[in-house]
């Protein structure tokens, strides 16, 4: 079973394919593949493969049992909502989790600062005692 709120906003398949192999060796997959949009699964595969050496010779077979001769659909954008929502609730110094997540001190910065609200922004779904007033 994976998390739900781990893989909030992924496409259909994404989910389908963690749940088969894990969220981990998904996020492998969608990071070895970025920038071409699908990865092909062959009929076969052996410890030698790409696939294989990606995310593991038993969740390549696992891929190939499912998905054999197709080309998979791997968004990036899943992946990269998921590191910065990662990032945002990550403990420790800016540094260690910059190290941690192989990125910049300051992308960490931005994105832990983008994930806080902004208290001059009204929020425009708020209900009853909430809701902002123009008095």
């Amino acid at each position: 079973m994976i998390d739900p709120g781990i893989t909030r906003g992924w496409p259909n398949r994404l989910i389908e394919i963690a749940e088969l192999i894990g969220t981990g060796p998904t996020l492998n997959l969608i990071d070895a593949y970025r920038g071409r949009d699908y990865c092909y699964v062959p009929k076969e595969v052996t410890p030698d493969s790409s696939l294989a050496q990606i995310i593991g010779p038993e969740n390549a077979t696992k891929l190939s049992q499912r998905w054999a001769g197709e080309k998979l659909f791997l968004p990036e954008l899943a992946s990269a909502r998921h590191r910065k929502r990662l990032i945002a609730q990550a403990e420790g110094r800016t540094s260690e989790v910059a190290r941690e997540f192989g990125v910049s001190a300051r992308w960490v910065r931005e994105v832990r600062q983008g994930a806080r609200p902004d208290s001059r922004q009204m929020d425009m779904f708020a209900t009853g005692e909430d809701a902002a007033t123009d008095e």
